[in-house]
C-alpha cells in the first residue's frame, strides 16, 4: 500500500481577515485549508502578528508568510520578528513561501526595498509573465487575484525575479531552491475579494473597485500555485 506523506506547513499568519472577507469563507487559516484542499497538507497556525513565533523551524516541512494590511516598513516588533524568521529559514535551508506582505517581508529582510506603488492600488485578477521558469510550475504565465498598495521596488542581491507585470515589475522572487514569493494572493477567491473590495470603496475609489470587479470571472492559477508550493516544499 502506498503511504501518502502529509506535508506540514507552518502558517506564519500576519493578520486575521477583516469582517467583510471573514464573512465569506471564515478566517485566514480556513482560507488556506481550502486553498490546499486536495493536497496532503496539514497546517500549523502561528499568529505572528499576535506575538507568536515558531518553537523551531524543524516543526514543519515548510513555512508560509501570509498577507497583512500592515506595511513591512511599519515600525512593529512582530514585523522585525518576521524578518528574523525569514533570515533563519534561509540560514537553515527551510522551505519558505511569502505571499503579498510575505513577499515584501522576504525582500526587505534580505536587503531589498519596499515602497508604496507609484501606480496606486493593484487589485483584481492580474496576469503575470513567468520570466524565469520554475521546475515545479508549468507554463509561461499565471493569473492571480491581487490586493496591494506597496510593492518591492528593489530585489535583494541574492534573489531572482521569476514573475513580473507592467504594474508590478517585481511580482515574484526566488532565493535559492527553497524560497518562493509572490505579490498576488493565490489563496483568495473571487467571492472573497469582491466583498473585500466593496468594503474598501472609500479607501480605494469606486472607479478602481468597479474595474477590478469586472476582472473577477478570469480563470485563475490558484490550483497550479497550490501544487507548486507543495512540490517546492517537498523538494
Amino acid at each position: 500500500m502506498h503511504h501518502v506523506q502529509v506535508i506540514r506547513i507552518g502558517l506564519l499568519r500576519m493578520t486575521e481577515l477583516p469582517d467583510a472577507a471573514f464573512a465569506v469563507h471564515g478566517g485566514l487559516t480556513n482560507l488556506f485549508e481550502m486553498f490546499f484542499r486536495g493536497q496532503q497538507v496539514s497546517l500549523l497556525d502561528v499568529p505572528v502578528h499576535e506575538g507568536a513565533t515558531p518553537e523551531s523551524l524543524d516543526d514543519c516541512d515548510g513555512w508560509l508568510i501570509t498577507g497583512s494590511p500592515n506595511s513591512v516598513y511599519d515600525d512593529l516588533d512582530w514585523i522585525r520578528t518576521g524578518e528574523e524568521i525569514v533570515r533563519a529559514a534561509l540560514d537553515q535551508e527551510r522551505p519558505l513561501v511569502g505571499i503579498c506582505f510575505g513577499h515584501q517581508l522576504v525582500a526587505q529582510a534580505l536587503g531589498g526595498r519596499v515602497e508604496k506603488a507609484v501606480g496606486g492600488w493593484g487589485i483584481g485578477a492580474q496576469r503575470y509573465d513567468t520570466v524565469r521558469p520554475l521546475p515545479y510550475l508549468p507554463g509561461d504565465g499565471i493569473t492571480l487575484l491581487a490586493s496591494h498598495q506597496d510593492q518591492v521596488v528593489q530585489a535583494p542581491r541574492d534573489a531572482t525575479v521569476w514573475s513580473t507585470s507592467d504594474y508590478c515589475p517585481i511580482a515574484g522572487l526566488t532565493v535559492g531552491e527553497r524560497m518562493l514569493t509572490m505579490q498576488a494572493h493565490p489563496e483568495f477567491t473571487p467571492a472573497l475579494v469582491s466583498a473585500l473590495y466593496d468594503s474598501r470603496r472609500e479607501r480605494i475609489g469606486d472607479r478602481t473597485v468597479d474595474a477590478a470587479q469586472a476582472t473577477l470571472s478570469a480563470p485563475l492559477s490558484n490550483r497550479s500555485i497550490a501544487d507548486a508550493i507543495v512540490r517546492m516544499i517537498e523538494g
